[in-house]
């Protein structure tokens, strides 16, 4: 076995990756819509104006202290440190914020445009985006029919997930209609 599979890599029989809009089109229950839910943060990362100059300020005066340091004649380590220092406040109060402050109003401004991975293995189907994951037992699923244009597929609590045939590639439709045909039996 290669040294970078991991043990689930392994169980992992197919993946198809698919547009929300897409899996989601005849789904009547909403439950698919909270894959596209970014998940509240743990804490509010939001600073008021005050607390953000004085942090950043703090970074700029250890950068700033260090690179002096580090071009005058001073200890470089007591320079690399205040370097290091001046860097991780600056990242942790102002860069990382605003990185995650972006990341959410992408997604509340485009849901429909996230991108889903749809995951058939040997003990569940599992719905991945980059926000949220659903996984659904195959007990769960209750009926699946290959259209003209895609497969449809119902599950127990009401989920209708629909995949187009533009998400298969190659023998990838194949794989899944002998799995499918596996579970059933």
């Amino acid at each position: 076995m290669p040294e970078n599979e991991t043990a689930e890599s392994v169980d992992e029989i197919l993946t198809l990756k698919v547009p929300h809009s897409d899996i989601s089109r005849f789904d009547k229950s909403g439950l698919l819509k909270e894959l596209t839910k970014a998940q509240e943060p743990a804490k509010d990362t939001a600073l008021n104006p005050v607390k953000r100059f004085v942090a950043s300020t703090i970074g700029i005066f250890f950068i700033m202290v260090g690179l002096i340091g580090l071009f005058g004649n001073d200890q470089l380590l007591i320079s690399v440190l205040c370097i290091f220092f001046g860097i991780l406040v600056t990242f942790t109060f102002i860069a990382k914020p605003e990185m995650q402050k972006k990341r959410e109003s992408a997604a509340k401004k485009n849901p429909g445009g996230t991108e889903v991975s749809m995951i058939f293995n040997k003990h569940n189907i599992v719905m991945r985006s980059p926000y949220n994951e659903l996984k659904k037992d195959w007990s769960e699923l209750i009926q699946h029919k290959k259209t003209k244009k895609g497969m449809h597929f119902n599950f127990s609590d009401g989920i209708e997930a629909w995949l187009p045939l533009t998400s298969f590639y190659g023998d990838e439709l194949k794989t899944l209609t002998s799995l499918l045909q596996d579970k059933k039996n």
